[in-house]
């Protein structure tokens, strides 16, 4: 991590002393609320604590939190021929079109809530759709993760 850089928050300590960062590799790095700005309160709160009730800065002592996993509850539908791009921006690449009613499973969003993550075909497939284009249900863009 280099000093100026920009980084995905994902989540906060319970006590709001720490934040989660993805950093673009597969585990979330922490760093304390002090050394960065931001406001911990925007931030979700991890499932899980990361040592409980007494934190300690000491990294040896850290534990990593996996990447949330989508719910099933996380289902929505194409509600018309939808095109999956390769980033959460209509200039990015055009990966594949999706035809209307098909299930999608919502793995995470842009800062925006504009954009979804979306993996689709069971599974096999994964990619960036406008969500104006999507059947969302009971679903709530802002609690889903801000992903890459």
């Amino acid at each position: 991590m280099g000093q100026g850089g920009t980084y995905t928050l994902v989540y906060r300590s319970a006590d709001s002393q720490w934040v989660a960062l993805y950093i673009g590799v597969p585990d979330l790095v922490w760093a304390r609320i002090s050394e960065i700005a931001v406001d911990p309160k925007l931030l979700n709160t991890p499932p899980t604590q990361i040592f409980g009730s007494n934190l300690n800065p000491n990294p040896a002592n850290w534990t990593n939190i996996p990447a949330a996993q989508p719910a099933q509850s996380n289902t929505a539908t194409t509600s018309g021929f939808v095109r999956v791009h390769v980033g959460p921006y209509a200039a990015s690449g055009e990966v594949d079109v999706i035809a209307p009613g098909t299930p999608v499973v919502l793995v995470g969003r842009d800062a925006y809530r504009t954009w979804a993550k979306v993996t689709y075909n069971n599974g096999a497939r994964t990619g960036w759709v406008s969500v104006y284009y999507l059947n969302l249900g009971d679903i709530i863009l802002r609690d889903l993760p801000i992903v890459p």
